[in-house]
């Protein structure tokens, strides 16, 4: 009898499991190991991100050589990892707006109570390849 086991969702929850522990360190120690003190226009990076970038490098380099889907499939895992709990919406449509050079890809995120609720929108100037909607 074989068993198949997703190495994935392991790594994945591992990795979690990993980040947890490196919220409790405390932050000087974190800002110390990081060894990363990004400060830009007066916004520090948070330690423990620094921490956690520091590790990821250490355990698998800079990945700029990597091909572009590859370091896509790297974001995506990374978001999981990263991501808390689900914020609950109303309502999720996926759009095409015009662009410039044709159809770009857009999202909405309706409230699930409206009302007195702003308006917030992101708009990213382009550069990043490694991103994406999702």
């Amino acid at each position: 009898m074989r068993i198949s086991v997703d190495t994935t969702a392991l790594e994945i929850e591992a990795q979690k499991r990993l980040a947890g522990v490196i919220g409790l360190v405390p932050r000087g120690l974190a800002r110390r190991i990081g060894g990363h003190d990004l400060d830009v226009d007066g916004q520090q990076l948070d330690p423990h991100l620094a921490l956690i970038l520091a590790i990821e490098r250490r355990l698998h380099g800079a990945h700029l050589e990597a091909a572009v889907d590859e370091r896509r499939a790297g974001m995506r895992k990374a978001s999981v990892i990263a991501a808390g709990s689900p914020i609950p919406v109303g309502d999720v449509r996926d759009l095409e707006i015009d662009g410039a050079d044709g159809p770009l890809r857009a999202r909405h995120y309706a409230p699930s109570d409206p009302v007195g609720k702003p308006l917030l929108v992101f708009f990213h100037g382009g550069g990043w390849v490694v991103g994406d909607l999702d």
